[in-house]
Order: structure tokens, then sequence, then C-alpha cells
């Protein structure tokens, strides 16, 4: 709320989020190939509902929320 807030003072309509659930910049994982982490149900369901939420909270302050994906984050078991 403080950050929208923040950006309501300056003139901003628009606040971008981004996930980091399995991050992989600080570490020897790899994102590629069978040992990349695979996200079961529960989390995709988890990140989902959480940016539903921003999404409302948001919208009901006049912001449009921007998704901003990370490669080495979060995968499904389909990918």
């Amino acid at each position: 709320m403080k950050t929208l807030d923040f950006l309501e003072k300056v003139g901003a309509n628009r606040i971008n989020v981004c996930e980091l659930t399995h991050c992989l910049f600080a570490s020897e994982q790899s994102m590629f190939g069978k040992n990349k982490l695979i996200a079961p149900d529960e989390e995709w369901d988890m990140l989902c509902t959480g940016l539903d939420r921003l999404g409302k909270i948001a919208k009901d302050r006049g912001f449009t929320l921007s998704y901003h994906h990370h490669m080495a984050t979060i995968y499904s078991k389909d990918r």
C-alpha cells in the first residue's frame, strides 16, 4: 500500500510486480534440462490467487497491474 501511495503521489497509474519463487540467479541449479525445479499445482494456485488479489487492489486504486515474469523462477510440469 505504501508503494501505491508513493506512485499515486508522483502521478503514476501502473505498477509492475514479479515473482521469484525459485530464484536460481545465485544458484548453480540450471533452468534448463531435467534438473529444473517444477512448481506443484499448489504453488501455481498461490501465485495466481496472489496476482488476482494484487490486481484487485491496484484496480480499486486506479492502477493497472503488470506482471513481469522471470526465467529461472517458476516452471510448470507441462513446460
